[in-house]
């Protein structure tokens, strides 16, 4: 078995005054077939290339933080659905967006997706089903208000984190998706790493989108009823980490050690709320 990870940092997210424009809306109806998608997120829309709409964070896990939405007529909830050139495009956008945040000086850039292949096991009301994509930075300060704590740490405040963190798929995982992904990936504590050749460009190449469907396709062949995590960290080189989530709750930011945390009671400073919305009006911009 893989050596445990023993070390993660907890990011407390303020969220009180950072909601949407739109309409609150619970996540239920907004799964449902028939429910008016483009309305509701109309009001956060950045950006609209085509079906792809980058929008704003409602519940932002950084102050730079955005989402790229599929709104397509049919719900679609993971990369094997999409043709070749709709990921390319998806992916495109991802990488200007980085970008953007590379320009502002943000070194810790993540761009990731949760994954859910069979909807009637998920729970309807507390995750969005159509494909999105997070694309965020984190900047120093944020990085250094992290908290770092030890795993016995954790394991002492909650004796179940160990599952949430260390997912029970997650050894029949490594063993079944390992042998399809090419040299440079190999089995990480939390899930499986792949070393990507080249910058932050690699990601908008035809053969990485391939990859991402072919693997998305195999997934769900072995694992037809488990969620995942896609994380990208473009902070250096570009490593992606796959990560099951048959524990719900675990999400991107779990996938490489940090611990999501959304403080309801916080709110985000003027300076901070500033900081976003220039990164909002950048991304509009440069984007078009």
């Amino acid at each position: 078995m893989t050596e445990i990870q023993n070390k993660f940092r907890i990011h407390r997210s303020p969220t009180a005054n950072s909601g949407s424009c739109g309409k609150k809306v619970p996540l239920a109806q907004i799964n449902a077939p028939d429910f008016d998608f483009k309305a509701q997120f109309q009001p956060d829309l950045l950006v609209k290339k085509s079906d792809w709409w980058v929008v704003k964070k409602s519940q932002p896990w950084a102050i730079c933080d955005c989402m790229i939405i599929d709104t397509g007529e049919r719900q679609r909830s993971s990369f094997a659905e999409f043709s070749q050139d709709e990921l390319c495009s998806l992916f495109n956008l991802a990488e200007k967006i980085a970008g953007v945040l590379k320009r502002r000086g943000v070194k810790k850039i993540i761009i990731g997706a949760n994954i859910n292949h069979e909807i009637e096991s998920t729970n309807l009301d507390k995750v969005l089903l159509r494909l999105h994509l997070h694309v965020l930075g984190f900047s120093d300060d944020e990085l250094s208000k992290m908290e770092e704590i030890t795993f016995e740490e954790l394991e002492k405040e909650n004796p179940a984190i160990e599952n949430y963190l260390f997912d029970p798929m997650l050894e029949k995982f490594k063993e079944k998706i390992l042998p399809i992904l090419g040299s440079g990936s190999a089995k990480s504590s939390l899930g499986i790493s792949v070393n990507l050749a080249g910058d932050l460009n690699a990601i908008t190449k035809r053969d990485f989108c391939d990859e991402v469907r072919k693997v998305d396709r195999e997934i769900a062949k072995q694992f037809p009823a488990l969620s995942y995590s896609f994380c990208l960290d473009c902070s250096d080189k570009i490593a992606l980490t796959l990560s099951p989530c048959s524990v719900f709750g675990k999400g991107v930011l779990e996938a490489i050690g940090i611990i999501l945390k959304r403080d309801d009671g916080v709110g985000i400073s003027p300076e901070d709320q500033t900081k976003r919305e220039e990164f909002f009006e950048k991304v509009r911009k440069e984007i078009l």
